[in-house]
Order: C-alpha cells, then structure tokens, then sequence
C-alpha cells in the first residue's frame, strides 16, 4: 500500500469522527433552539440567541486548552515521550478547572449588566437571563466536556468521543423534551437540560481516562507557567476561531436591531444557527487532521502535511458548498421550523434573506483549514489574527458598509467580512506552504 493511500485513509478516520461530534455538538444548540421556539415562543429564540456569546466563550476556553494541549501532547507523542505527554494533559487540566470557576462566579454576579452588554431588548431579557444564569453553573463541565473529546481522539479513540458526544445530544434532546413540554420550565429548562447533559458527558470521558485504556492518563505533575502559556498560545486560533460565532453574533445584534428592529432579530437568530452547522464541518474537518498534522510535525515531515492540507482544503470547500446548496433549496422549510405561529411574512423573509446570509460560510471552509493547520505547526499566530480580524474589524467594516446602504444590506456584512478573510488567508497559505523553500 502507498504511503498517500495510507495517509489518505487516516485522514479519513480522523475526520469523520471529528465531524460527526461537531455535528453532534451542535445539535446541542439547535435542540435547545427547536425546543424553546416550538415550546416557548420566538421572542424566547431570539433571548437564547443573544446569550450565544457566553456560551461560546465556555467553548473557546475549552477548545483553546484541548487544541494547544494536544498539539503538545500530539508530539511529545510523535516523539516517543508519553509519559511527559499526560503530565502537560493533567497540568492543563487544573488549569481549566480554574478557568471556569472564575468564570461562574462572574457570571452570577454581574447577569443583569452582561445581559444589557449582550444587547437584550426590553422583550427579550427576562429569557436572557433566565438562560444565563442557569448554564453558569455547569460551566465547569462545558469546559471539560471539549477538552476530554479532543484528547481521546489525540489518544486514538476518535470513534469513542463521536459516541460519548452522540449520548450528551441523546440525553439533552429528552431532557429539552420532559422540561420544556411536559414541565413547562421555559428558557430555564432548555439551559438546564443542556447543562445536564454536559455534566453527563463529562463523567463518561473520565472513565477513560481514569480507566486501563488508552495511554492519556492523569499524573503528578510540576507546574510550569511556560508550558501553560505555550498550550493557550497555540490553542488560540481555535480559540478565537470558537469565539468568533459569539462576537459575530454580539456585533451583528446591534446592527441587525438598528437597521430592521427587534422583527430582524428573530430572523437572525434562525439565520445564526444554520450558519453554526455550515461552518462546523470545515472545523470538523480541521481538527480532526490537526493530530495528524501534529504527529507528521514532529516527525519533520514536510510533504506529508502539504497532502493533508490539500485533503482538507478539498474537504472542507466541498461539504459547505453542498450543505449550502440544500439550505437555499429548503430555506423556507427551516424558517418555518423555527417561526411557527409568526406571520408568514416574516417566515418568508427570513427563508429569503438567509440564501444572502449564509453566502460567507462558502468562503469560511478554506479560511478555517488554513487557521488550523498552522496551529498543528506550532505556528499560531497567523490563525490568532486571521479570526480575531474575521469577527471584529472585518465585520466592522462589512457592518459599516451595509448600515451605510441601509435596510437589508445588513445580511452580507459577514460576506464583506469573509472576503477580506480570505485574502489574508491565501497569503499565509502561500507563506507557509508555497514556493521552492517550503517545498524542500
């Protein structure tokens, strides 16, 4: 067998499991969404909607900690150390353990300016908060719950993470269902069943880890704040990459309520979550090639992760492309899942404006390959600055440009933004991958 056949058919390993579980991890969401649209009202949608930025800070924190974790863990592995390996694993571990205590008892105390911060409207922050306040105090298990995935598929269990995340959704879908329609908690259930969840997970990932299998175990370890530093700093691009959907969504907020009112705002948040499934296949893709990418670094292995490159780039480009397609043939079947008892007027506009919307995602497949893989390099700057620029000045100006225009001009704001992205990442690819050097 050929090593491109070979290499080839790891990628695919890796990948599917990856996608899968960040399909599976959006369910969380999208659940939570149906549920609160169908067992609540629209209103409530949009209040859950709003408080997205908290949640996807949890998950940034998580994804920054599992990614530079496992970059280092991916080669120290690579190297034949593991046993240093569990030592960063088990270090980062505390770390994120602190993280989100902080992070809980912030959120408790100051929900009521966060929520106005947020841009809740006078009809939608009693769900803000409701949902805020509720979530904060799982946020523990938000973050172990991503870190624990990515480490078991770095521990070469990328099929048992799939499942362990596929029993959350399970577990968060009946849980939306009893507390919601059978008990009539509202927004509060919807946060609570999905809190749950996450701390059901969390328990299961550590029978692995505490368990015979694997190689990825707790360990004493000695703290060393350079090695902490660099785990955050390589985990960022992710980070921020994960963050990116919170800040777009708080930005957006305000220009989408200045130039369409609180009526836009419902719409959007149909539109928000879509752009969610879109975008998390090209991260699915990503990730789950940056272990490899990781592993051919060590071993110096240069033509090897030129070929993974073109794997996912091809990849990911492809499966947006087509998920596309199928939103704008069945855009008004999505509306109306979420806006069910709004006017038709309204389902109609937000299934016409959401083929506009979501044009950006095309694009973002080949951004989001590029970020990540020169993360698995040890190279995090570029993604670090790729993504922070996507989410802030990018959509600054794609958001200045459309408000300047006026009315629905403010829907391609995030394909204004995503151009201007892919610019500069066609410039890294090059950098980085292309010409006689990097060749060699």
């Amino acid at each position: 067998m050929s090593d491109n056949s070979t290499l080839r058919k790891k990628f695919i390993h890796y990948i599917v499991p990856s996608i899968v579980s960040q399909m599976v991890f959006m369910l969380y969401t999208l659940v939570d969404a149906i549920f609160v649209a169908r067992g609540v009202n629209s209103r409530a949608l949009a209040g859950v909607n709003i408080s997205a930025p908290f949640v996807t800070l949890l998950f940034a924190i998580s994804i920054t900690l599992a990614v530079g974790t496992s970059t280092q863990v991916s080669r120290l592995r690579g190297e034949g150390h593991p046993e240093q390996a569990s030592e960063i694993f088990s270090m980062n571990f505390a770390v994120a353990t602190v993280l989100s205590l902080v992070i809980t008892v912030l959120a408790i105390a100051f929900t009521s300016p966060f929520a106005d911060l947020l841009g809740a409207t006078p009809n939608t922050k009693e769900y803000v908060l409701h949902y805020v306040r509720t979530i904060a105090p799982f946020s523990v298990f938000f973050i172990y719950s991503y870190l624990f995935e990515i480490l078991i598929a770095v521990d070469g269990f990328p099929a048992k993470a799939t499942k362990i995340v596929a029993l959350g959704v399970i577990g968060n879908f009946v849980m939306d269902y009893l507390f919601i329609f059978v008990f009539h908690w509202g927004v509060f259930g919807a946060a609570f069943a999905t809190g749950l969840s996450q701390l059901l997970v969390t328990v299961v990932y550590l029978f692995h880890f505490l368990g015979p299998k694997g190689s990825i175990k707790f360990r004493h370890f000695r703290w060393d704040g350079r090695t902490v530093t660099g785990s955050l700093y390589r985990g960022m691009p992710s980070g921020v990459m994960e963050l990116s959907p919170g800040l777009i969504t708080f930005i957006l907020v305000h220009f989408v309520e200045y130039n369409l009112g609180e009526d836009g705002l419902v719409a959007f948040s149909a539109m928000a979550y879509m752009a969610g499934v879109l975008i998390v296949l090209a991260v699915g893709v990503a990730q789950g090639a940056q272990p490899l990418i990781s592993f051919q670094n060590g071993r110096g292995n240069r033509k090897a992760i030129r070929k993974l490159l073109k794997y996912q780039l091809v990849t990911g480009i492809s499966l947006e492309l087509i998920l596309y397609i199928l939103v704008c043939v069945f855009s008004r079947t999505y509306a109306t899942i979420f806006l069910k008892g709004d006017a038709d007027s309204l389902i109609g506009y937000t299934a016409e404006m959401m083929r506009y919307y979501l044009l950006f995602a095309v694009l973002d497949g080949f951004t989001v390959v590029i970020s990540i893989t020169v993360t698995g390099l040890e190279k995090p700057l570029p993604g670090i600055i790729l993504s922070g620029l996507r989410a802030s000045v990018f959509l600054l100006v794609g958001c200045v440009i459309t408000t300047w225009i006026g009315g629905d001009a403010i829907w391609f704001a995030m394909l204004i933004a995503e151009v201007q992205t892919a610019v500069c990442a066609a410039w890294v690819m090059r950098r980085e991958f292309g010409g006689r050097t990097k060749n060699n």
